[in-house]
This record gives C-alpha cells, sequence and structure tokens, in this order.
C-alpha cells in the first residue's frame, strides 16, 4: 500500500482481517461531490484573480479529482533543464465563466459510470495478492479508476494476521489526514472508544507535536482524560541520522540510541506537563467561579482549624502522597535546586519521575537539587512550568506522553 510523509491517503481506511484480498469502497454522493467541484473550481478562480488560492479542496481530494477529469497539471523539461507546468484546469477555468466552468468539470467526471464498490482479488489470474493489494488501493486513492467514484472510506481486507504470533484479532484505521483542528467527529470516536489505542505520528524532532498536545487538551476539557490518556500513543519518526543530532547537557550524543532514549523522555515530560498544567487551570478557574466552603463550616468561613493537619499525615508523610491541605514540612527554598526538591515531594513524586516530566536525565536533576549546576535555555522554561504545578487528585494517567521512536 502506499505511504509516505503525509496528505497520501484520501479518506479513512480500515485494514482487517479476512478470507481474501479485497478493496472496498465507501464513496462520496453525488450531491457531496458536487459540494467537491464547487470548492475545486472556487480555488481555480480565486488562483486566476488574485494568486493565491483562499479556497479549494484538501490536496488529496484536487489530486483524485484531477484524474477523475484529466484535468492533469502537464509538467514538462525545456531546453536548458527548465521545468514548466501546464494546468489544464487553470486553462479550462479561464475560458468558461464559473458556473460553466462547474457544470463542465461535474460532466468530465462521469459519475454516472463509477458503480463499482468492491474489488476482490483472483488468486488464479494474479498470484501475488500483495502486488494485486497495492496497485488496485493506488489506483482507487488517486482517482484512477475509471469505475470508481470519490472515495469517502476505503477499507482493506487480507487473508493473514495483522498481530501475526498472537490470538488478537485487530483492525487498524488510518484516519484521514489533519490538515488543521484535530477536534473533529472521528477523532473523538476513537478517544470515546474504549477499545481503541489512537497512534499520533510526528517529526522527530516535534515530538509529541501540536496534534497530540491538541488531543490531550480535548480530553481533559472534555472529561474523558482519566479513560483516554491510556489510549493516546504518541510516535516520532525519525529520519537518518536525526537522532544523533540531539544534545545533551550541550553537546552531541555518541550514539543514536542516546539520541532517541534523550528524545523520548523530552516528549514524555512535555506532554505530562501540558496535562498537570491544564487540569490545574481548569481546578484555579472551578475555585473562582464559587468560594469554596470550609469542610467543618457550614458558613463556609475559615474556623481555628482550617490549616491543621492530622499527625497521621505528618507522620506518613512524605512515604506517601502527601495530604490535599498541601503541607509540605520543607522550608521554602531559595534557589533552584530547593524549589525543585520540594516542588517534587510537594507534589508526590521520585526524582526520576521529576525528571521524565521534566524531559531531562536523573542524573541532571540530582545535579540541579544538590545546587552543583542550574536549569538554562530551553530546560529553564519547563522548570518554571513545573515549578507552576498544582497536585490533582487522580494522576494524569500511566501512559500518559507514551512516546514511541520509530527509527529509519
Amino acid at each position: 500500500m502506499e505511504y509516505g510523509g503525509g496528505g497520501t491517503t484520501i479518506c479513512e481506511v480500515t485494514i482487517t482481517t479476512g478470507l481474501q484480498y479485497r478493496v472496498a469502497i465507501e464513496p462520496y454522493t453525488d450531491e457531496e461531490v458536487i459540494q467537491f467541484v464547487r470548492d475545486f473550481c472556487a480555488g481555480l478562480l480565486d488562483d486566476q484573480s488574485s494568486g493565491e488560492n483562499e479556497r479549494g479542496v484538501p490536496k488529496e481530494i484536487d489530486r483524485a479529482l484531477r484524474n477523475m477529469t484529466g484535468l492533469k497539471i502537464d509538467r514538462t523539461k525545456g531546453p536548458g533543464g527548465k521545468r514548466s507546468n501546464k494546468d489544464r484546469a487553470a486553462e479550462l477555468a479561464r475560458t468558461l465563466p464559473p458556473e460553466s466552468l462547474r457544470s463542465e468539470v461535474f460532466t468530465l467526471l462521469r459519475m454516472w459510470e463509477r458503480t463499482t464498490t468492491t474489488i476482490t482479488h483472483d488468486p488464479g489470474t494474479d498470484p501475488d495478492g500483495k502486488a494485486w493489494l497495492r496497485k488496485i488501493f493506488a489506483a482507487v486513492n488517486k482517482g484512477q479508476r475509471p469505475d470508481v467514484g470519490l472515495p469517502r472510506r476505503i477499507t482493506v481486507t487480507v487473508p493473514f494476521r495483522l498481530l501475526p504470533g498472537t490470538a488478537l484479532n485487530i483492525s487498524v484505521i488510518d484516519t484521514k489526514g489533519i490538515d488543521g483542528s484535530p477536534l473533529r467527529p472521528d477523532l473523538t470516536a476513537c478517544l470515546e472508544n474504549p477499545r481503541m489505542v489512537a497512534v499520533v505520528c510526528s517529526s522527530f524532532n516535534d515530538a509529541p507535536g501540536p496534534i497530540f498536545e491538541q488531543l490531550l487538551k480535548q480530553a481533559i476539557d472534555t472529561g474523558t482524560s482519566t479513560t483516554a490518556f491510556p489510549r493516546i500513543v504518541g510516535l516520532a519518526l525519525a529520519r537518518s541520522g536525526e537522532a544523533k543530532k540531539m544534545r545533551d547537557d550541550g553537546e552531541f550524543v555518541r550514539l543514536e540510541e542516546d539520541g532517541y532514549d534523550l528524545q523520548s523522555r523530552a516528549g514524555r515530560g512535555r506532554a505530562a506537563t501540558l496535562g498537570l498544567q491544564r487540569r490545574a487551570g481548569k481546578r484555579v478557574q472551578r475555585q473562582q467561579r464559587r468560594p469554596r466552603r470550609h469542610p467543618r463550616s457550614p458558613t463556609g468561613k475559615a474556623s481555628g482549624n482550617a490549616t491543621r493537619v492530622r499527625r497521621t499525615h505528618r507522620a506518613n508523610w512524605p512515604r506517601n502522597r502527601p495530604p490535599h491541605s498541601g503541607y509540605n514540612p520543607l522550608p521554602e527554598g531559595q534557589g533552584w535546586g530547593a524549589r525543585l526538591l520540594r516542588q517534587r515531594t510537594t507534589l508526590g513524586l521520585s526524582q526520576k519521575a521529576s525528571a521524565e516530566r521534566l524531559g531531562i536525565d536523573p542524573s541532571t536533576l540530582a545535579k540541579w537539587e544538590r545546587g552543583e549546576r542550574e536549569p538554562a535555555g530551553a530546560l529553564l522554561s519547563r522548570v518554571k512550568r513545573f515549578l507552576d504545578e498544582e497536585e490533582e487528585s487522580k494522576a494524569i494517567g500511566p501512559v500518559l506522553g507514551t512516546l514511541q521512536l520509530a527509527t529509519p
């Protein structure tokens, strides 16, 4: 099947296990295709008038419509190696008024001939099923089959398990590309489905990436974070040699494995910090909306026992999590090390857990706490965010910010 660095598949693609190779297509309706044609033509007219395509359709839809209508872009190389492009659709737009242009493009689609919705592999005529699947899927995905309409959803069936060697029978869903906001019904359904794991891909240096962070924010804002966080996984895709360009304490790492480990911890730290900040922010907003009533005072006024901490809490702290009163027997520190030590003990975090949240090595945090070094640069901003965090009654989740690194 086709793959690329984004903008490859035209629609949502589901891969599942069955008896034979098969491609099933759920096409858009004629009314929906007409709307795509209007947007496509509007983009052509914008190009003609201002040179900027303010409207139009996503590039995957644009590619399919051009192939289905024959209005392709011809790319040629002239004398001296100079390349030139000839846009058939743009030339048509220059010769027709807007309404006639839309009518002509829709006619060129020949929708009445595009009735095929299922294509099944025949081993008798083509023994290589995987090669057949690759060829058929590419043609359907790019709009190159004259008998298939514009796909809304494609289901690919393969005659083998997607997780060989296990008893699990899973399906893989490649959602439609995220060009803007990830707040879409199909992605929301993924987050809310307890049987689904969401894998969000990003470039190596941007991990976990803005889309991953927006999905975490959405889960927090909609109240689904408790169940959704363990099922959101970030996948950072590294190019060849990219991991060795990572710096640790100002120096390039020696091994690629060290680069992967460093970026993995940094990504997990950014994701965890984001989660805590969002939850703390909502908590502060709730407190501002209504005054908090003291548990022992029906009038809501603080009594003389407002800051009292039970002896059992003091005896068990910091072996257990700190009490919700926020009591911390450590004195307020002045330097970065003392402040970091007090904050992580207030949050009930080990040195290792705090280092992961900050995206640094535990030995680096230990040096900061001992006063041997101080955070600087980008790390300083992470430390400031960490010091501003508030403890929440529930943990962010055991797999929040899980970051897997794919080697080239």
